[in-house]
């Protein structure tokens, strides 16, 4: 895993490779092992790398072919490489998947892209052609930023590396920051800066260049698809899909242990993390795993569960792992959050200071992770999101009911109230829910029972997921940690996407759970807690402890809730009442200051919005965007 960047115009090739230069630097957290960059007439190609598969010189970046016609910077594990390895003609100078993939689309161009098993994303050069093609995984793994301009393009692993080009100029973008403000997630392929976009996972666009001009083809190797048929199942055939599923995670995790330095996993003690710890355990004597937990002694309600350290060590015995832990503390989130904001850049679903400190922790022992990220997404773990249907309804009333259920921070009426009416921040009231529909499969007419579950599944990996990657990648980046996520292999994930929904969740529970509720909603939670991912509970009795199995769905969250009550009051206070806090030139302070209040009282738990709005504040101020 590294940092790519590269820059594409007509101007002074000498004066690209500085500007290239200062990219590279800003992205070293990502690539401590080595630095290149690379240039030719209008292209340039920049690299910072973290040493996972062939350690050696040979296979640093940008990797230039024998024939000099093309170049490649991509960052991301190939974990199949070695069997894509098998089908090229050419031999090989390094051990490493950056030269098999230079090679690979060489020879089957980007029409076998969809061939790649991992998580990649950077850019390939045509010299002859003149062609620059960026790509990025299936699921987005991995984040490729693009900036446009009028005389050339740039692109990134990290937005920040833009403030190195003469003609990036950070202006705001209003509608996804709308976006945010409605799902705590920008769904859309836009940033909050004006001008620069996230390529679309499964896709690869490229840029020709010829006569002062760049014209740009966007294209898609893989989406998410609906299953169309069922196979009709019996007791017989629900133990054969549970030995199937098994068998495909283990072979994930063994694809994603390939590495030529020491990898650990991420431990929490729930169904997803144990799986994965258990596996590589199995492949790895001695494996590392590493948990956060938190001090609860201030909290109440279900915050009082937010501390997994007991299940974590309870796990870490049975599977003899070496195993380590830390504390957050009431603090730690105003002693990490401008880093967090520096390394995470535009704000993405929950809370991710704790990741911070995960990774940091992890850091210290390995240079790389195994992560349980995708499980619950692909096998149906968040029961109380998913809106279920009696009957078959039309795709416009579900889609209407599911909008509601995904308003995260605020609701359509509330963020009207909350524009500044002297600002130029104006939402349309439209955007968030033509963004939010856009998420589905076009020609949708009717929704079913079963059919709900599927869309809500799709709309999960196509949007929440995301966001979750990229606090993944950019997190453990921040500590030049890899973090490598085994459910997300492809031929794992084909075969859970394509299972009918009874397998995966209980479709009689239908209730829906806020996700701010606590306190006297917990007996209800844990019911409902306990309908998620029933394939997977089931499998694994095999091989973990039944009490593992039965545990109920707990979230990687801190009990803010009850911080920002008590010790972290006059910090929030603070931020928020700030006389000089740049969000009240977009935002009405009086209602900020109204919603906070609610959650002081207790009256509405407003957990998720208050940290949005301190993260908004702390960006404002790190990037200083024009409003």
């Amino acid at each position: 895993m590294c940092g790519v960047v590269g820059l594409l115009n007509c101007q002074n090739e000498e004066a690209n490779r500085f500007l290239v230069t200062k990219m590279v630097d800003s992205l070293q957290h990502r690539g401590p092992d080595a630095s290149c960059v690379w240039s030719d007439d209008t292209i340039t190609l920049g690299h910072a790398r973290l040493s996972m598969l062939d350690l050696s010189d040979d296979a640093n970046q940008p990797m230039i072919s024998d024939c000099g016609r093309y170049a490649l910077v991509f960052n991301g594990e190939i974990y199949n490489y070695l069997e894509l390895k098998k089908k090229l003609r050419k031999s090989h100078k390094t051990h490493s998947d950056t030269e098999v993939l230079l090679y690979f689309i060489i020879e089957f161009g980007f029409h076998g892209i969809a061939e790649l098993n991992g998580m990649f994303a950077g850019g390939f050069w045509d010299k002859k052609e003149k062609k620059l093609t960026l790509f990025r995984d299936r699921y987005g793994i991995k984040p490729l930023y693009i900036l446009t301009y009028d005389d050339g393009i740039s692109f990134s692993s990290e937005q920040k590396s833009f403030y190195a080009i003469p003609q990036f100029l950070p202006r705001l973008d209003h509608e996804a920051l709308s976006e945010y403000l409605v799902f705590q997630n920008i769904l859309s392929d836009k940033t909050l800066f004006k001008n620069v976009e996230l390529l679309k996972p499964g896709t690869y666009s490229v840029f020709s260049h010829s006569n002062g001009y760049i014209e740009r083809q966007d294209n898609t190797f893989w989406e998410h698809r609906l299953p169309e048929t069922y196979a009709p199942l019996s007791k017989h055939g629900y133990r054969t899909i549970q030995d199937k599923f098994l068998f495909l995670l283990e072979q994930a995790v063994g694809r994603t242990l390939r590495s030529d330095v020491e990898l650990g996993a991420f431990l929490s003690g729930g169904l997803d993390s144990s799986a994965v710890s258990y596996f590589s355990s199995k492949r790895q004597a001695h494996l590392k795993t590493f948990t956060v937990g938190f001090d609860t002694s201030s909290a109440s309600g279900l915050e009082l569960l937010f501390d997994e350290r007991d299940k974590a060590e309870e796990m870490s015995a049975y599977l003899g792992t070496e195993h380590y832990e830390t504390v957050l503390k009431a603090g730690d989130m105003e002693r990490s959050i401008d880093q967090v904001v520096y390394h995470l850049e535009e704000p993405r679903v929950g809370q991710c200071y704790p990741n911070f400190y995960a990774a940091k922790l992890a850091s210290k022992f390995v240079k790389g992770v195994l992560s349980g990220v995708g499980g619950d997404e692909i096998l149906g773990g968040y029961p109380w999101r998913y809106h279920i249907v009696d009957k078959s309804i039309d795709f416009l009333s579900f889609t209407k009911a599911y909008f509601k259920k995904w308003q995260r921070l605020l609701n359509q009426d509330e963020i009207s109230q909350i524009c500044n009416l002297s600002s130029s921040f104006r939402p349309h009231q439209d955007h968030c829910f033509e963004t939010f529909v856009s998420m589905f499969p076009r020609g949708i007419e009717h929704v079913s029972s079963n059919s709900s579950l599927d869309l809500s599944i799709l709309f999960e990996t196509n949007t929440f997921l995301r966001g979750l990657l990229i606090v993944e990648d950019k997190i453990s980046m921040a500590h030049g940690l890899e973090s490598r996520v085994p459910f997300l292999d492809n031929d794992l994930y084909d075969f859970c996407i394509a299972l009918p929904p009874q397998i995966k969740t209980n479709l009689a529970a239908r209730p829906f759970l806020d996700e701010n509720d606590h306190g006297p909603k917990l007996s209800l939670f844990e019911q409902r807690n306990g309908q998620g991912k029933l394939l997977m509970r089931e499998a694994l009795r095999s091989i973990v402890p039944e009490t593992v199995c039965d545990r109920r769905k707990q979230g990687f969250s801190s009990p803010d809730g009850s911080w920002f009550r008590g010790e972290s009051l006059q910090f929030v206070g603070d931020v928020l009442g700030s006389p000089n806090a740049r969000i009240y030139q977009l935002l009405e302070r009086n209602t900020v200051q109204e919603l906070f209040n609610q959650h002081i009282s207790g009256k509405v738990n407003r957990r998720l919005l208050i940290w949005g709005l301190i993260y908004l504040e702390r960006w404002f101020e790190r990037f200083r965007p024009s409003i």
